[in-house]
């Protein structure tokens, strides 16, 4: 009875070593599921991050341009508005032949916004 007993005892033993081998495996496997997971989610954040970045400059960058655009417009307005007056000035010496002042006035006001402009 000695050797069966023995037997039984080694059978039990690698029994319970093939279950630890199991669980031993099938833990192993969920960690690196878990670490596959993480990383993969890491790696989506980056990117994620990267786009939000990439826009944001971006708009950055468009919101200047407009700032720029509104310039450029506030800009030919106001020359636009110096043109006006000289042709009405020359217009008015035209029919009238006695606006010399508005005409030096206007030749005036464009000098100085010619000047202002290319400093």
């Amino acid at each position: 009875m000695a050797y069966e007993d023995i037997q039984t005892t080694i059978m039990t033993l690698l029994s319970f070593a093939g279950g630890v081998t199991v669980i031993v495996g099938a833990i192993s496997g969920v960690i690196k599921l878990i670490d596959y997971i993480n990383k993969n989610k890491a790696n989506k954040q980056q990117s994620m991050e990267k786009v939000i970045s990439d826009h944001t400059n971006e708009i950055a960058s468009i919101k200047n341009d407009v700032k720029g655009l509104q310039t450029d417009i506030k800009e030919s307005k106001e020359m636009t508005i110096l043109i006006f007056k000289g042709v009405k000035s020359l217009l008015d010496n035209a029919i009238s032949g006695q606006n010399a002042e508005d005409l030096k006035k206007s030749r005036k006001e464009l000098d100085t916004y010619l000047i202002e402009k290319n400093k």
